[in-house]
Formats: structure tokens, sequence, C-alpha cells
């Protein structure tokens, strides 16, 4: 594996791995907008800590 192939490897793995924290994070709390709170998908329920 050259290096460019393993900087894009780590690169998008670090990515991942930083999205999924944020979706976790985001899942557990909420959100207030000026207006109103968009309701959340249903998908992003996977995401939420088991009580």
């Amino acid at each position: 594996m050259n290096l460019k192939k393993k900087v894009e490897s780590k690169a998008a793995e670090l990515t991942a791995r930083t999205l999924t924290h944020v979706l976790r994070t985001e899942a557990n709390s909420t959100a207030c907008f000026v207006v109103y709170q968009p309701k959340a998908p249903k998908e992003l329920g996977r995401f939420r800590r088991e009580k």
C-alpha cells in the first residue's frame, strides 16, 4: 500500500469515527432552534444510549 492510500484510509477512518461520535452526541441531547425543533429521523435512534 503506498503512502497516499494509507493517508486516505486513515483520514476516512478518522472522519467516520468523528461523525459517529457527533451523531451519538446529537441523538442524546436536545436542540432548540429559534422557531421550532425539527423531528429527528428515525434512523438516528440507533445512536441513542440505552436507559
